[in-house]
């Protein structure tokens, strides 16, 4: 996620990025400008193109309404995401503390083999909602080896199950009551329950239907604007139109960015720094030596 400084308004007009929709969308503003710019002659030395000007206006009152609702559902879904990584945070939090509180007695190698399962959840989580399978930032334990992985499709379920033979065990060795399982236990389906919704969410798109719809009618409203507008503004109308062109086209892109929040996009959550972070928040309540 790109970082910046919001106060500084006047630097961000002229600040371009990698994510900026005017990377995308500078040739398409060109070709409609000059689309334009030939309508408009057509218009004044072959044919008189029939002026529609009321038409476009209510048109373009039904297409910002359209806009409005994409954006706020794309949001929507982005601030969810971010709610899940805070709950993530807050849930290995928790996790980590009931655990380092209820085995203080445990061996170096226990208290490893607890950072580790939890640490690495969050990465696994974070490789997952990106369909990727890398375990490039795993950490191992004697208890915990990367190799067993292999050919396993659902990382976080997997480092879940293995949290609950962990807790199951110290139960077995009556290191742990009845009542603390029962406790730890509700950190642990909360873990689920944020994978879950992350999965939700990225496996729910917008309908395409809706989308689809949305991109003919802004193409349609702009291959139509020189028959409403080009009789009274000329050859001044081609770069309105471009301009018309790409503040349309870029918030149909930007809801398209933050629709998936969970990719690299610039516009995306900074999942990768909340996962370094939860690694840094583990290690230091468990009193873990972790390098990070």
């Amino acid at each position: 996620m790109l970082q910046y400084n919001p106060r500084s308004w006047f630097s961000l007009i002229f600040k371009f990025h990698r994510g900026d929709t005017l990377n995308v969308l500078w040739l398409g503003m060109i070709t409609v400008a000059l689309y334009t710019a030939g309508m408009v002659y057509l218009e004044r030395n072959i044919f008189q193109i029939t002026n529609s000007v009321v038409i476009h206006s209510l048109l373009g009152f039904v297409i910002s309404l359209l806009l409005v609702f994409r954006t706020n559902t794309a949001y929507d879904r982005w601030w969810e995401g971010r709610i899940q990584w805070g709950n993530l945070s807050t849930a290995t939090r928790s996790l980590s503390y009931k655990m380092h509180a209820l085995v203080p007695n445990g061996s170096e190698e226990e208290k490893k083999y607890i950072f580790v399962l939890i640490s690495n959840f969050a990465f696994a989580l974070k490789e997952h909602l990106r369909g990727h399978k890398s375990f490039l930032h795993f950490q191992e334990s004697e208890q915990f080896k990367i190799d067993s992985f292999q050919g396993i499709s659902h990382v976080p379920n997997k480092i879940l199950s293995l949290m609950y033979e962990e807790i199951i065990r110290l139960r077995n060795l009556n290191t742990i009551d009845s009542t603390q399982l029962r406790i730890l236990d509700i950190d642990i389906a909360q873990l689920n329950n944020i994978a879950s919704n992350c999965e939700r969410i990225k496996a729910t798109p917008i309908p395409p239907s809706y989308s689809m719809f949305l991109k003919k009618f802004i193409f349609i409203y702009i291959l139509t604007l020189p028959f409403g507008f080009g009789e009274q503004l000329g050859y001044y109308l081609a770069p309105i139109v471009g301009f018309v062109f790409y503040v349309l086209l870029s918030l149909e892109l930007i809801a398209e960015s933050i629709e998936d929040p969970f990719g690299n996009d610039t516009d995306d959550l900074p999942i990768d720094t909340i996962a370094h972070q939860i690694r840094k928040d583990t290690a230091e309540i468990l009193d873990i030596g972790c390098g990070c």
